[in-house]
Parts: structure tokens; sequence; C-alpha cells
């Protein structure tokens, strides 16, 4: 994958440029029982921060990846603030729901189309799948309507 800000597959409106952290505030992470919204874990290149709950068994992660588009294949489909979007209940495990959220189309290193995603999973075991995808919907869109228009 080329780093230069003028190539093809990464461009200037590429998520590599995004911070994941300034995605979700204080104001947004309040429907999460506990957050610390002040105290993030950041990830390498400010791509992925997850936020845990001070108290209870629970966590918000969101990063940034590139796959193929999504499908019904990937889980329950959906629209979340204008961009195609899948919610999948334990996708990244037991007690977790995956939303899934496209931002735009490129193409990949052999010319196929591809796509970069936010990807939020939240972790909790106090929650059923239904209320863990409510609000992992909720948080994904949010974050999905701060990103920047294409």
């Amino acid at each position: 994958m080329t780093h230069s800000a003028s190539g093809s597959s990464i461009g200037r409106r590429s998520l590599l440029w995004l911070d994941a952290c300034r995605l979700l505030d204080a104001r947004a992470l309040e429907i999460v029982p506990g957050i610390d919204a002040g105290d993030p874990d950041v990830g390498f290149g400010n791509w992925d921060c997850d936020w845990y709950s001070t108290t209870r068994d629970i966590e918000v992660q969101l990063r940034y990846d590139r796959d193929q588009p999504l499908s019904g294949d990937d889980g329950r489909v959906t629209m979340l603030a204008g961009r195609d979007a899948v919610v999948s209940p334990e996708y990244d495990g037991e007690d977790t729901c995956t939303v899934r959220v496209e931002y735009r189309e490129y193409p990949d290193e052999n010319g196929q189309k591809a796509v970069e995603l936010l990807y939020l999973t939240l972790d909790g075991d106090d929650e059923s799948p239904d209320e863990l995808c409510g609000i992992a919907t909720r948080l994904a869109e949010t974050a999905a309507g701060e990103l920047p228009k294409l």
C-alpha cells in the first residue's frame, strides 16, 4: 500500500488522514453505560480508538479497515448517515455487535473494487444482542455522520 497522498489508492480523501477518536464525542458516547469518553485508548496512526466503561464490562471499538464491498451475506444491510452499512451480531465474537459503514470505493492492487470502512464494535456481556446492536448502530450512525463528504 502506497502512503503517497497523491497515490490512487490513498489520496487525500482516505480515512488514513482522519483521527478516529474525533468521530465520537462525550455526548455521543453517553448512551453507553459508564463509558469514560475522556480517556480513549488511541491506536496506531489514530486509526482506531477504544473507550471503556468504568462501571460495566463494556467496550466501544472504532477503527478503519479496507475490504471488499459489503453485502447481505455480511449481516443486516442498512443505511447510516446516507452510507451503506451492515449490522452483524457476534461478528467479532460472543457478546459483540459490529457495524461496518462504507466510506469510499477505490481500486485495490488488482484493480478490483474495494472499500474503506468505518468499523465499530460494541463488546459487552451484560447486554442482549439486540441491545448491543441498537447502541452500536446509533454510535456508528453518529460516527458516519462525522465523516467528510465525498
